[in-house]
């Protein structure tokens, strides 16, 4: 059998059973994974050279684990279960003890494994009632996810998968394994809609998209639209009515195969309108490689629209995330404004009031209005293009990924890379809390970071110190993590916190650190490479991005311990984080007044001093 060009083959085995189909080893980097309910098929897509293929598996069920008071006793009636419901008996098809690690700590639990994912939490629910039983774990984690983690593959990285090919389909016969592979380029195509609003906010059910503008990494440029006004520009494609219009779009988008479909603010409006309108016009937006439509998934605020075989960018997300942490400061997040911020350029504007002038009119309004809506999705390919490499290397890090990644909070981000050390480590995994445990962890409160009070005036010669990574350091070099704090193997012995009746662990190192440490020393690594570097080349870029994504996550782990929706949530781990942090800087503050310079300004990790007559030199020293 001939080899397909793009695909990384090895000659076809058989199974044991002589009239089995050839088996394929193949391998791609993974970029995209999905848990079909449907079908109840664990579907990942792959890419190699320049041909992508989706390998599918049918028989993955992630397990759960129960802690009991008896674990022999409780697995005698829990192995016993039948729910009928839906028509159908529920049980589990296994059930056995084993031992597991809870905060380090070996203990013995149940280990169910159900008939299928979805017959989880009905177990679940029902064994929790059970007299005897204390705590389950593992039972909230996605079964995509999980089986990324069970499987030890890192999206953004390679993978090895077997199987008999069918089209550009692998039917596994083996679960994937992970290799290293470097990634190929991924194609880009941004879309942005532009709707007519005579009532000011647009009504799906009323109005119709005016246009569809959609650029492409490769120089493609195209505005398609259904008003047939005169135009030179050349760049527009006119169709016949709304419903041709949003057909041309998913054709174009199939035609031209992007692994990446982006845009600005496409889960709160563009992909939510469009699916709307398309189901009014009874339009499919087969969108997905495989000819699937689109899929709303919910999420906390808005729905995520995943596009199977294509990674599904809101560029917004990428925006508010750096938001969230600092990195970008805007009144307005508009397109227009970030793209300024980011990228330094200037983009047309037209305003929002004039699109149904420009659309029942047309003339030089018109014309304004078409390169309006091209020059959005040019912006929002630029920005994505910009952002990507950052959120690339944060897929690879916590082992996620890339669609599930750009919708994530720094905290989410450290939980699942927790979450994959702890299955490593054979870690049970707490649940989020209940709504009760919330609302209590809500009512705890804590002393913060130290802020002095700034000397007031206008200052000159003044020099900053800055901790680096102070508190993900804090929390190495203290051993800070809900299994160490007030241990009892080092009752009157272990490591005391400042100003709190708190110690730490001298005798087992925490998880938490662990973690943590590992990532300081893989920035570190990095960032040691990137000094033999030209700044302007790809390596150093892709190291840069790398760097970054490492300090946002380090830096995220003490957020974590303090957010009360958070699965490894301490109110001790993190009162004790700042009051270290306090007594460093206050520390910091002395040493400097001591050696004659006078401090205006002390932020949580930095602090801001006169020279007084010293030189640079001196204050470093």
């Amino acid at each position: 059998m001939k080899a397909s060009a793009g695909f990384s083959f090895q000659p076809p085995r058989h199974r044991f059973n002589p009239a089995a189909a050839d088996i394929y080893l193949m391998r791609g980097v993974l970029f995209d994974a999905e848990y079909v309910d449907e079908t109840r098929e664990m579907r990942l897509w792959l890419k190699s050279g320049e041909r992508v293929f989706s390998a599918v598996e049918g028989s993955f069920i992630p397990r759960f684990f129960v802690e009991g008071e008896d674990p022999e006793k409780l697995a005698r009636v829990v192995e016993k279960i039948e729910i009928r419901e839906n028509g159908r008996i529920i049980r589990p098809v296994s059930v056995r003890t084993v031992e597991m690690k809870r905060l380090g700590n070996t203990v013995k639990v149940l280990e169910v494994v159900p008939e299928q994912p979805k017959d989880i939490q009905t177990l679940r629910r029902f064994i929790r009632e059970m007299p005897g039983v204390r705590q389950i774990y593992n039972y909230d984690i996605p079964v995509s996810k999980h089986y990324l983690i069970s499987c030890g593959l890192t999206p953004m990285d390679g993978a090895e998968v077997e199987g008999e090919m069918r089209g550009s389909e692998v039917i596994l016969s083996a679960p994937p394994k992970p290799v290293r592979l470097a990634v190929p380029k991924l194609s880009m195509i941004s879309f942005d809609i532009e709707v007519y609003n005579p009532a000011g906010s647009p009504r799906h059910e009323k109005d119709p998209i005016m246009m569809i503008g959609l650029a492409g990494d490769d120089g493609f440029r195209r505005v398609l639209t259904w008003r047939r006004f005169p135009t030179k520009l050349d760049f527009v494609e006119v169709l016949e009515s709304e419903k041709k219009m949003i057909e041309r779009f998913v054709e174009i988008v199939r035609e031209r195969d992007p692994d990446i479909l982006l845009g600005y603010n496409t889960d709160f409006f563009d992909f939510p309108y469009l699916r709307e309108r398309a189901r009014i016009l009874k339009v499919k937006l087969a969108l997905g490689r495989d000819g699937s439509e689109i899929v709303a998934r919910r999420r906390k605020f808005a729905t995520a629209t995943r596009v199977r075989g294509r990674i599904h960018i809101d560029v917004f997300a990428m925006v508010d995330f750096l938001a969230t942490i600092g990195s970008i400061r805007l009144v307005h997040y508009t397109l227009e404004n970030v793209y300024k911020y980011l990228l330094g350029k200037d983009k047309p504007d037209f305003e929002f009031t004039k699109f149904v002038e420009a659309w029942e009119k047309g003339g030089e309004a018109w014309e304004r209005l078409l390169v309006y809506n091209l020059s959005d999705a040019v912006a929002a390919l630029e920005l994505g293009h910009e952002l990507l490499s950052l959120f690339l290397e944060l897929s690879k890090i916590i082992g996620q990924v890339p669609f599930d990644v750009v919708r994530m909070t720094p905290g989410q981000m450290v939980e699942w890379l927790l979450i994959a050390e702890g299955f490593r480590r054979d870690e049970l995994i707490p649940a989020r809390p209940v709504a009760e445990t919330y609302e209590e962890r809500l009512e705890e409160t804590y002393t913060g970071a130290y802020v002095m009070e700034p000397v007031r005036g206008l200052h000159e010669n003044i020099v900053v110190f800055d901790f680096r990574s102070l508190y993900p350091s804090i929390i190495v070099t203290h051993n800070i993590d809900p299994s160490t704090i007030n241990c009892s193997c080092c009752a009157g012995t272990g490591e005391r916190v400042p100003d709190l009746p708190y110690h730490t662990c001298r005798r087992r190192r925490g998880f938490l650190p662990e973690v943590v440490e590992k990532i300081l020393k893989a920035r570190f690594d990095v960032k040691k490479r990137m000094k033999d570097l030209d700044r302007g080349s790809h390596e150093y870029k892709q190291l840069n991005a790398k760097q970054w994504a490492l300090k946002i996550i380090a830096n995220s782990f003490y957020g974590m311990l303090g957010y009360p929706k958070a699965r490894w949530y301490c109110k001790e781990c993190a009162e004790s984080v700042t009051s270290f942090g306090r007594h460093y800087i206050k520390w910091t503050i002395r040493m400097a007044e001591e050696a004659g310079f006078r401090v205006v300004y002390s932020d949580t990790d930095s602090l801001h001093c006169l020279l007084n007559g010293k030189s640079r030199n001196e204050a470093l020293k």
